[in-house]
């Protein structure tokens, strides 16, 4: 306040009593605005830096929640992949068990198919052999007779 007295002094002597009352009124206002300002942004710091705190609390918290969360995740991954790979490995077993099962059928069926058609051609061949001998025996036979026959027309 002694400021402020010390200010009027000088200003009433250049200037008249209200203006100089004026001028003081708000040097006044100005610096009460200035110590206002000082503490609010005091209190703001003071606010600042539990929010920072509470920021870095939270945040420990959020990555504890989420380290927590990963490791769930990544178990539940776990045991999905383990149940999909047992799953492909029984359809697996399946699959060449019933490949197995129908390539011995198929074998089955081939050499089945084999034996008749090797039966039929053995009798084709038989039969064949039979009528060539009958050829032959009736090429003989007639040989036989021209042979005589020549040999009684030059006696």
């Amino acid at each position: 306040m002694t400021n402020s007295i010390e200010i009027y002094e000088k200003l009433k002597s250049t200037m008249p009593d209200a203006q100089a009352s004026a001028v003081v009124q708000a040097i006044e206002m100005a610096v009460e605005g200035t110590d206002s300002d000082h503490s609010n942004a005091l209190a703001n710091k003071v606010d600042q830096t539990k929010f920072d705190a509470e920021m870095h609390q939270l945040e420990a918290n959020l990555n504890h929640s989420m380290a927590v969360h990963a490791a769930r995740i990544a178990e539940s991954f776990a045991s999905q992949v383990a149940k999909i790979n047992e799953s492909i490995a029984t359809q697996a077993a399946k699959t060449a068990e019933s490949f197995a099962f129908h390539a011995a059928r198929t074998n089955e069926k081939i050499a089945e198919s084999i034996a008749v058609h090797a039966a039929q051609t053995d009798a084709k061949i038989a039969e064949c052999k039979a009528d060539t001998i009958r050829w032959m025996f009736i090429f003989w036979i007639g040989q036989l007779a021209a042979m005589v026959s020549i040999v009684k027309l030059l006696k």
